[in-house]
């Protein structure tokens, strides 16, 4: 009785593990909804189910979009021609203003992907609490091949009542596969704190997009 109840317990408790971990990888609701689709037309019409869509920079065969709705996180997606069809192909959801300053390819070891620096400024004040934003400058890199981007801060301020709690000012290098930001951190607290190396992901692809 008590192997079979020990039995039961380990089930359910493998149960919930399994469904935790499951709501932990589950895939965002823009590109879970609209991965790939067989025209521009038809990409623009589904991510309009999430909001307003507005081309914001172009290149040749790639988009970078913006999905703006009052009810949603906003967001930016990267979507990139494949074949007939426009493909996911990076995304990066926004919690406040932004502004789109550059998007380009770029290659790193053999492979090709995607490149956006922005600026963005978001509300982080408390209920009832002083004024506070945080100001940052962020590069994405995209390899293409999902609608994962890594983030790198490049530059960060954290206001509080327009006076400056933290900063921090970097330097953005590539070598191989890593992005590699230095600078002072001395003033970067936790708000504004950034790790010096982030691996971008591109090492598992060789073939060009």
């Amino acid at each position: 009785m008590k192997a079979a109840l020990s039995l039961v317990i380990a089930l359910v408790v493998l149960s919930v593990a399994n469904i935790a971990s499951a709501r932990a990888v589950m895939t965002p609701a823009v590109p879970r909804t609209c991965r790939e689709l067989e025209s521009w037309e038809k990409a623009t019409k589904c991510l309009e189910k999430f909001g307003t869509v507005k081309v914001v920079r172009e290149l040749t065969g790639v988009k970078l979009v913006s999905v703006t709705s009052s009810i949603r996180i906003p967001g930016l997606y990267v979507y990139r021609e494949v074949g007939k069809k426009w493909r996911i192909a990076g995304m990066f959801e926004i919690g406040g203003a932004f502004e789109v300053f550059d998007f380009s390819r770029l290659k790193i070891l053999r492979h090709t992907g995607f490149r956006f620096d922005l600026g963005l400024v978001e509300d982080l004040s408390p209920p009832e609490g002083p004024r506070a934003i945080i100001q940052q400058k962020l590069s994405l890199f995209c390899s293409g091949e999902s609608y994962f981007c890594t983030q790198v801060v490049t530059s960060c301020d954290y206001l509080v009542e327009g006076r400056a709690h933290e900063s921090f000012r970097g330097k953005l290098a590539i070598k191989a596969d890593t992005a590699v930001v230095t600078g002072d951190r001395s003033r970067s607290g936790n708000v504004c704190a950034s790790p010096d190396e982030l691996s971008l992901g591109f090492t598992d692809f060789s073939d060009d997009l």
